[in-house]
């Protein structure tokens, strides 16, 4: 079937493939005959879509390039804004597809989003004042706000140059991200900041602070760890989420999904162990990547996140091999919705994460190929640093509500008994 029309996608501003779409919507992706020849079998866009010279089918093209997207009221705002129906996938990604995560970028044929992207420079009481107009698409005088990042959370986009703050243009790059908090979720903003520091006490995470909206309704500012500050400006760090690796679409990211792709074919159903496989396949050092990602596990499941789904779990690919990314989205959620208690992946067998043990937590490592007793070990380890940062974070986050830290305090101890 002839195509319709074709899009670019650029990897670190490279040509790198083609997404053909056709008369029936349906869509194909192909890698340029130079990536092909360079990068024969190499997870280089993707582990799910290693490079080869025949065309990726319609259902791996769209699972992989829709979790490109944002979801929810965000999404509907983005196409309003662009002027494209919200259920169009590939229209959606060549508007705002120009800056996306990881180092890829999609748009119309020829597009150079690193020759015309620009900043506007915003002062802190303007960056604060759009806060309160979000899930509006961000609107500019002198540009379209071309970025794209997945998620149902309502989320700016900025730049910090060395003026101070910056709404990214055309496909310029972004380096931090702020999320407001949800007005019916009173103090998560600060609980999550909270849950991060604690977190990265036991594991990379992402930076984040509080900041506020105009109107004072607290928001989490996020350093993005796949852009890092170059001798030609901010460079992107490629990488990729739990449903980009296992081929799911965005709405197959928990464990329990009955999803189907748009063939009606099921989808991919994500489990930590589809991901660990991945890691052996491809990561740098395998051992040490499957540590990481339980240590990740671990984490999650004490500070009491309910949501931590395979859009939540992200890999960076370099040429060297994957590596786990620095872990972010880590909020309590049993706090807000305390009979939300099913795991976003299971673990060890176990839905619940209130039932959860040390011994689920071992048995899920162990199910990847770690030693029992270096996977309990790692158990132990990880539960005493988060107890230690307990503290420390409710220093840095004073506005943490009250009662988190003490249900964190009693999930720790409850996962230390077998």
């Amino acid at each position: 079937m002839p195509a319709v029309r074709r899009l670019d996608v650029l990897l670190h501003g490279q040509l790198t493939g083609r997404i053909e779409i056709h008369r029936n919507r349906s869509a194909t992706f192909s890698y340029t005959p130079e990536t092909v020849t360079r990068h024969a079998g190499q997870p280089l866009l993707s582990c799910s879509l290693p490079v080869a010279a025949e065309p990726v089918g319609p259902v791996p093209t769209r699972n992989w390039f829709a979790n490109l997207l944002p979801e929810g009221e965000q999404r509907a705002s983005a196409a309003a804004a662009a002027g494209v129906p919200a259920y169009d996938d590939f229209a959606l990604l060549e508007a705002i597809g120009w800056e996306c995560a990881g180092a890829v970028a999609v748009g119309p044929e020829g597009f150079k989003p690193n020759r015309g992207g620009h900043y506007q420079p915003l002062t802190d009481d303007e960056v604060a004042a759009r806060l309160d107009t979000l899930p509006q698409w961000p609107v500019a005088g002198g540009g379209v706000v071309r970025s794209s990042l997945g998620g149902v959370q309502s989320k700016l986009l900025l730049a910090r140059t060395l003026e101070g703050w910056a709404l990214p243009l055309e496909g310029a790059l972004s380096t931090h991200i702020i999320k407001p908090e949800k007005i019916e979720y009173p103090g998560m903003a600060a609980a999550e900041g909270w849950a991060m520091t604690v977190a990265s006490a036991a594991t990379p995470a992402a930076e984040v602070s509080l900041q506020a909206s105009a109107q004072g309704r607290p928001a989490l500012m996020v350093t993005r760890y796949d852009r890092e500050p170059g001798n030609g400006g901010t460079r992107r760090i490629h990488q990729e989420d739990g449903c980009q690796m296992l081929g799911s679409p965005p709405l197959a990211k928990y464990s329990d999904s009955r999803v189907k792709n748009e063939d009606g074919t099921p989808a991919v159903r994500p489990s930590l162990v589809k991901i660990s496989r991945v890691l052996r396949q491809y990561a740098r050092n395998p051992r040490e990547q499957l540590q990481v990602l339980l240590r990740q596990v671990i984490v999650n499941i004490a500070l009491c996140n309910a949501d931590a789904h395979a859009k939540n779990t992200s890999v960076l690919l370099t040429p060297g091999g994957l590596t786990v990314s620095p872990l972010y989205d880590v909020v309590p959620t049993l706090a807000f919705l305390p009979a939300t208690v099913t795991a976003g992946l299971w673990v060890g067998g176990m839905e619940n994460i209130t039932r959860m043990t040390r011994s689920h937590l071992a048995d899920e490592g162990a199910a990847w190929g770690i030693p029992r007793r270096m996977a309990e070990k790692t158990v132990d380890e990880t539960l005493d640093r988060l107890d230690a940062a307990l503290d420390t974070a409710t220093e840095r986050f004073p506005s943490v509500p009250a009662d988190i830290p003490t249900l964190v305090k009693g999930q720790i101890d409850r996962l230390r008994q077998d």
